[in-house]
């Protein structure tokens, strides 16, 4: 679900006249300081922030979450992969710059074009997995952090609260996957 989050910021950015990859960061999210000065929405998808801090914010609120980041240290600009924190920001950019909730984003930029009918929120009673396993120990574990909650699920990057068939993500990543299918679909498509 990432790179299908990621997906859906490059086509919406090549709509806008007044947004691009090289555009700084600062003026779409005014609680970063001068210390987040040079960084850019290219950054934030390659995850070259210089951001030293990552993790999801749980229950946290998103203005709280916001100012954790916020005090940061800001570092070199070398790939760091970080789970959280790029697609949060790309997330407060692309609302700011267009107005659009993030959900309408992912919704009219990725899954629209595909004719994909995935949605985002938490589970429902009858189709909340029972068990998944967790990530650090392996063992099932009753619940995942954000599904049991429509505020967390509201705030998390899109890709956390994806929800529908996995053949619906499958049509959407075999075109992105094999090339005589991308030079089917349209140019912006295509470039993005």
């Amino acid at each position: 679900s990432k790179p299908i989050f990621a997906l859906a910021a490059l086509w919406m950015l090549q709509d806008l006249d007044d947004l691009g990859l090289d555009d700084e960061i600062r003026p779409y999210v005014p609680e970063l300081d001068e210390r987040f000065a040079g960084v850019t929405i290219r950054h934030l998808l390659t995850h070259s922030t210089g951001i030293t801090r990552d993790a999801t914010p749980g229950r946290w609120t998103e203005e709280r979450f916001l100012r954790w980041i916020a005090r940061s240290p800001v570092e070199d600009r070398s790939p760091r992969y970080s789970v959280m924190t790029s697609w949060f920001l790309l997330s407060r950019v692309l609302e700011a710059a267009t107005g659009l909730h993030r959900g309408e984003i992912l919704q009219r930029y990725a899954l629209e074009p595909f004719g994909a009918t995935l949605g985002h929120g938490a589970f429902s009673e009858h189709d909340r997995p029972r068990w998944v396993l967790d990530r650090h120990t392996g063992e099932p574990a009753a619940e995942l952090w954000w599904a049991d909650d429509p505020e967390i699920a509201e705030r998390a990057w899109m890709g956390s609260a994806l929800r529908g068939r996995a053949s619906e993500v499958l049509r959407i990543v075999s075109a992105l996957a094999s090339r005589p299918r991308r030079a089917t679909l349209e140019p912006a498509m295509q470039d993005a």
